[in-house]
């Protein structure tokens, strides 16, 4: 019950309107402690409210909610909802937003008249992406990537971006799907809603030059926040970087205007959402699977830098799970 209440009856308030104070970038972070506590009291008041109003007796609450995390029987929405709401309070995540919110002002101050016309970008804009694909997927520690996850069939990364408070994510991944599969589990999004319990909606929005070029239309329903619309260009790319590769290309274009379709929805800008996939040593049934992720989902950086990781393992979790969920269906048809 509390899952529910948490998913579908929060919608988290705004932050606090709070301009960054002028000290210099390295003040100490003491000089940020009375805006975050006003931060920290308002949640938590919003949270206490909303749980009391539904007849949640709180200190019940609190006493059970430690054996439940560490429990078997833990629901995998509920942890998504519980690991979410516990990167709210993390300071040293809160201060880094305060810092980079200042930074983005004296730039914008600053490099105005340095920003290129949008049509010569979006010109550019594929053949960019291309390249700087090439050169993300071969940097390591010494380019300032720093391993968040390692496990046996995947590796996340992340790396500041100077130009905006959400970090770069980088995935390496060996996946129980086949290369095409993937490519179209992930680029098809009416395919995606199939698979992705948080895809409540995928269509293709506009077409621009054939099936593999087109705008995507998507409403995502994370935890415990509204809901997220996404615009996106996706562009699929065969036999790139090499023969029997496939590298598919997903960005916000810049130069086109989208529609929210409810005004409860938030508007979520993907700057990057690019994917290599290649065959594996089998070449048949799995693929290794590059990626490349930075959205802007409309939450404190410090927030979405935290909780990122964790929702890039889960989509892969739940691709392969749809594949096979898929695979079974066929099977039992036939």
């Amino acid at each position: 019950r509390s899952t529910h209440l948490l998913e579908h009856t929060f919608v988290m308030p705004s932050v606090p309107s709070c301009t960054p104070v002028s000290s210099p970038l390295h003040r100490n972070k003491l000089s940020y402690t009375p805006i975050y506590e006003q931060y920290v009291a308002m949640l938590d008041q919003h949270i206490e409210g909303k749980l009391v109003d539904h007849g949640i007796d709180l200190a019940k609450l609190m006493a059970e909610l430690p054996g439940y995390v560490q429990g078997k029987n833990a629901d995998e929405k509920a942890m998504e909802v519980l690991e979410t709401l516990s990167s709210f309070d993390d300071f040293v995540g809160f201060k880094t937003m305060m810092i980079d919110a200042q930074r983005q002002n004296q730039r914008h101050a600053v490099d105005t008249s340095q920003v290129p016309t949008l049509a010569t970008e979006q010109a550019s804009v594929i053949a960019g992406a291309l390249d700087t694909l090439a050169a993300l997927e071969k940097g390591g520690q010494d380019d300032g990537w720093i391993v968040q996850d390692d496990r046996h069939w995947m590796r996340v990364s992340h790396k500041p971006d100077p130009d905006c408070a959400v970090d770069l994510f980088r995935v390496f991944a060996s996946v129980d799907v086949p290369p095409m599969d993937f490519v179209q589990l992930m680029a098809d999004p009416v395919k995606r809603m199939q698979w992705d319990p948080q895809c409540i909606l995928g269509e293709v929005y506009k077409e621009m030059n054939g099936p593999n070029d087109a705008v995507l239309h998507m409403i995502f329903k994370p935890p415990v926040v509204s809901q997220r619309e996404v615009y996106a260009r996706r562009v699929i790319c065969e036999d790139h970087p090499e023969p029997k590769a496939v590298t598919v290309l997903l960005f916000t274009p810049k130069d086109m205007e989208f529609p929210l379709t409810s005004p409860g929805n938030v508007k979520g800008v993907l700057r990057a959402g690019n994917i290599v996939v290649r065959p594996a040593e089998d070449g048949k049934t799995r693929s290794n699977v590059t990626m490349f992720m930075q959205p802007e989902f409309g939450l404190p950086a410090f927030v979405q830098n935290r909780v990122m990781g964790m929702m890039l393992t889960r989509l892969l979790t739940h691709i392969t799970a749809g594949y096979k969920r898929a695979q079974s269906e066929k099977a039992g048809q036939a």
